[in-house]
């Protein structure tokens, strides 16, 4: 066998020992070392419809698929910087009506950062409608009168209980300058819920909350 062949047949057999060396001699390779994925920002709002005055609860809804959130910044009052609160949930009451700017910054575990940024709608708070229903609108001396609120709020917010006062005057009831001068007020049509020969009636149903308030 002359030298030429000889060396090839011996390269064919040391060939898989060699690749076997270079397999072993290469550093090590980890999957997805450079491929982190950015976090998926997000947030929730409630309520969803918030009103001028009412508190408005932030919650991240934010994730990261290749890891975890490790930070969280948020805007609430949209003049650009990310200092109103870190915590996953934040609060905020607004002041005037309009769509409100809010917005997310969240980081994950190898510092990946995602923005979000939403309007939130804020209406005007509108005062709620007063009324009252009667059990009996000509009752008889000493007859007990059932008074039911039926007051409604236009933005859909319940009444609470101690919102609701029930007025009791001289026979003949309040004036309507001493019920005008501070509360909105309610009136069962034109009568006058009163016992005739009482000197105290039930007069008017009011619902307490303070005109421009």
């Amino acid at each position: 066998m002359d030298p030429t062949t000889n060396f090839i047949a011996r390269a064919t057999r040391l060939a898989p020992l060699l690749a076997l060396l270079l397999v072993l001699a290469a550093p090590p390779v980890h999957a997805n070392e450079h491929d982190n994925e950015k976090p998926s920002a997000s947030f929730t709002n409630s309520p969803s419809k918030p009103v001028v005055g009412e508190q408005v609860t932030f919650t991240s809804t934010s994730t990261d698929r290749d890891g975890q959130i490790t930070g969280q910044w948020w805007d609430l009052d949209n003049d650009g910087s990310y200092d109103d609160g870190t915590a996953k949930t934040v609060t905020r009451v607004f002041t005037s009506a309009g769509n409100k700017t809010v917005r997310l910054r969240v980081k994950d575990n190898d510092d990946a950062t995602r923005t979000v940024s939403r309007s939130i709608p804020v209406a005007a708070n509108r005062a709620p409608t007063a009324d009252f229903s009667a059990s009996s609108t000509t009752p008889d001396t000493g007859q007990a009168v059932t008074l039911t609120s039926t007051s409604t709020d236009p933005d859909g917010r319940p009444l609470d209980a101690g919102d609701t006062t029930v007025v009791v005057g001289p026979e003949g009831g309040w004036s309507r300058a001493e019920l005008d001068a501070a509360w909105a007020t309610a009136s069962l049509g034109d009568t006058v819920l009163r016992v005739e020969t009482a000197a105290v009636v039930a007069a008017t149903l009011m619902v307490g909350l303070r005109r421009g308030s």
